[in-house]
């Protein structure tokens, strides 16, 4: 579907069909010409249209969806692009600060020391001064496993101190699996671990209950719809999606009915070591999405898996913040992954896996990165990416936090876990950056206005990573981020440079005249 050089009637009927809306709302934008509808993939647009829309009587839930719509057209302009476009590296110096030229480029990293936890402190000492993941590794979760594969839901479990494991597993965000812990504890500490349990329940009710957090959307498995544009000179609609295998995983054990999909696009033709991109979207996204630019990925030379949420996609289940982190966590066990990979004709050799995490699914991302036992992933890059969303909503950020805490009678603050752990970790990720060593990019818009880029530089500042680089990509938004001529670069300068050997990497360079501001 297109947007350009169609009339009025059909740009209305087709970005309405792209944003999975009915026709019958054609009404409600009476008016907007087609110049008007290309404007709005611009976050400034799309804000603009948004509340006309609200002053004519669209219903929130309505324009929320619409929004989103509009964010994954943004997306698909920017990364469906030609198939002569070839996303490649680039030998550009980047700055601190984005800008090009200087001599603080990818391969030197720079950056103050990266900060280290208390030596000789025990877990709970741990816990408390908020190394939380740190303390988790030490009650011995070093091993490819579950992260609540310590604590049974009877009353036998293999960990020495349950109530401790549960307090420091809440602090995580990882809420079922603290429950199953708090389960295990028994004697003296019974009454306190059950007290606990009960806020962490109510807890578990309440994120679940904010309303206009999630926008899911039910695609088939196999579907194939590349995305749309309203950019002529960039057909995608024509262009064939790369090969992909779809598949499902359990969200054990705290949920083993419940089933989540994923799809991946192996390399054509890949090197040796060639890494995987275990990419999670964001709102208003589902991995089918990907199908239009996976190719994209391709041409740095890596294979791509986006696994979807609860509710998205072919996912079974409801959406819920209580979930998010959780359902992610089996996918440290490399035996799911080596599925994965094995059913898309991929063989589960040792190769990098790289967590990209994109808006909402920064917090997921950055949640694995941290708590994953050392080895396990070879790099980190965020998107777009969430730092606190108490200090967001703190500061009056738009975007689908404030609609939510604006329906909620809670305070703009994250709830505190049990044991002195600090915030509890969803949706909060400062703490746990700081728990993340391995090398990281921090990608975001200075025009963002649903995630200022604010919360980027706090992101790359409480990164633990001695290797960490923060891009700020001028005049881009939060949906218009690859847009940038830097964006694709950057990633092939990180994947080359701080995670694979030269090897397997495919990327072309680029004279340093091809990276200037367009």
């Amino acid at each position: 579907t297109t947007l350009a050089d169609t009339s009025e009637t059909d740009s209305l009927a087709a970005l309405l069909d792209a944003c999975g809306l009915s026709n019958g709302l054609a009404s409600s934008l009476a008016g907007e010409t087609s110049d008007g509808l290309k404007a709005c993939l611009a976050d400034s647009g799309r804000v603009a249209l948004l509340k006309r829309l609200g002053e004519r009587g669209l219903s929130l839930p309505e324009r929320q969806k619409l929004a989103n719509g509009l964010g994954r057209l943004a997306r698909g302009q920017a990364l469906g692009g030609s198939p002569t476009q070839q996303p490649v590296a680039s030998t550009v110096e980047l700055s601190a600060d984005g800008s090009c030229g200087g001599t603080c480029g990818f391969a030197l990293y720079g950056g103050e020391a990266a900060r280290s936890p208390p030596p000789d402190a025990d877990a709970a000492s741990l816990l408390t001064q908020g190394w939380a993941a740190t303390a988790l590794r030490q009650l011995g979760d070093g091993g490819e496993r579950n992260i609540d594969s310590e604590c049974g839901t009877d009353t036998n479990t293999d960990s020495e101190n349950p109530l401790l494991r549960a307090r420091i597993l809440a602090a995580l965000g990882s809420l079922p699996a603290a429950l199953r812990c708090y389960s295990a504890v028994q004697g003296a500490d019974a009454d306190t671990s059950r007290a606990e349990a009960q806020a962490i329940e109510a807890l578990l009710s309440q994120l679940d209950s904010l309303p206009g957090l999630f926008f899911p959307r039910a695609v088939a498995r196999g579907h194939s719809r590349p995305l749309a544009t309203v950019d002529a000179r960039h057909p995608t609609s024509t262009s064939r999606p790369a090969p992909f295998s779809d598949g499902s995983y359990a969200a054990a054990p705290h949920d083993p009915a419940v089933k989540l999909g994923y799809r991946v696009w192996p390399h054509p033709s890949p090197r040796p070591n060639a890494p995987l991109l275990l990419y999670f979207h964001g709102n208003g996204e589902v991995c089918s999405d990907y199908d239009a630019f996976a190719s994209r990925f391709h041409r740095l030379g890596a294979h791509l898996m986006v696994p979807d949420y609860r509710g998205y996609g072919w996912s079974g289940g409801e959406p819920g913040l209580s979930s998010l982190l959780a359902d992610a966590e089996p996918l440290l066990d490399s035996h799911t992954l080596g599925a994965a990979m094995q059913s898309a004709g991929v063989e589960p050799e040792a190769r990098p896996v790289v967590l990209f995490g994109r808006s909402l699914g920064s917090n997921v991302a950055t949640h694995l990165a941290a708590i994953a036992p050392r080895g396990c992933f070879a790099g980190l890059i965020l998107e777009s990416g969430i730092a606190s969303a108490s200090a967001m909503l703190s500061r009056g950020a738009a975007g689908a936090l404030s609609l939510a805490a604006a329906g909620s009678a809670g305070p703009a603050t994250a709830p505190l876990a049990p044991g002195g752990g600090g915030r509890i970790g969803i949706l909060e990720n400062e703490l746990k950056m700081r728990e993340v060593t391995i090398p990281t990019l921090v990608l975001h818009g200075t025009a963002d206005t649903v995630v200022p880029p604010e919360q980027g530089k706090a992101l790359h500042a409480a990164s633990g990573a001695q290797r960490r680089r923060l891009l700020l990509l001028p005049g881009h938004g939060h949906n218009d981020i690859a847009f940038s001529p830097r964006y694709f670069p950057a990633i092939g300068e990180f994947l080359e440079r701080q995670v694979c050997t030269p090897t397997c990497y495919e990327g072309r360079r680029l004279p340093e005249d091809s990276m200037r501001e367009m």
